[in-house]
């Protein structure tokens, strides 16, 4: 049976190559975010998300926030969710040690202001725009090398 480190490794491998695949057929990252934030809770994807245990609760933005930032830590998905900011208009959200953390790296190469999709925060995104019909953009994505970490700011519509 294959170790947990294998299995980390290729789900990396993974999203890496669907991300170059989308991004060499012409998407653009924001599309490809509001996409899979979108295919979270589409038909199917959703009772995978209950299997791993992401359902993610809240009627409201706080809420919502509240319960990805619980939940995202306890199956493991990121050591650290930190909210630093959340209204009806605006999240920051301080995201670290994420399973995802080395082809976040490769993806974004020596760009420290590149903002690469990324699929925890898209299943934020895709809760808040299934409960509250709110849509919104990616404005910055701060990366801290030395924390392993980045801070995400994410505008609302009002």
């Amino acid at each position: 049976m294959a170790e947990y480190k294998q299995l980390l490794d290729f789900l990396n491998v993974s999203f890496g190559v669907a991300i170059d695949t989308f991004m060499r057929m012409g998407l653009n990252i924001p599309l490809i975010q509001n996409e899979m934030a979108e295919s979270f809770y589409g038909d199917g994807v959703a009772g995978l998300m209950k299997d791993v245990g992401l359902v993610i609760e809240g009627s409201d933005v706080k809420s919502i926030t509240e319960s990805f930032a619980t939940k995202i830590k306890e199956v493991g998905l990121c050591q650290r969710a930190n909210i630093l900011e959340v209204d009806d208009s605006k999240i920051v959200l301080d995201l670290g040690e994420c399973v995802l953390g080395p082809v976040t790296k490769v993806l974004r190469g020596t760009d420290l202001n590149m903002i690469p999709p990324c699929p925890m925060f898209a299943i934020l995104y895709g809760a808040i725009i299934k409960k509250t019909g709110k849509t919104g953009f990616m404005e910055t994505c701060k990366w801290i090398p030395e924390e392993n970490t980045s801070i995400f700011t994410f505008k609302l519509e009002e």
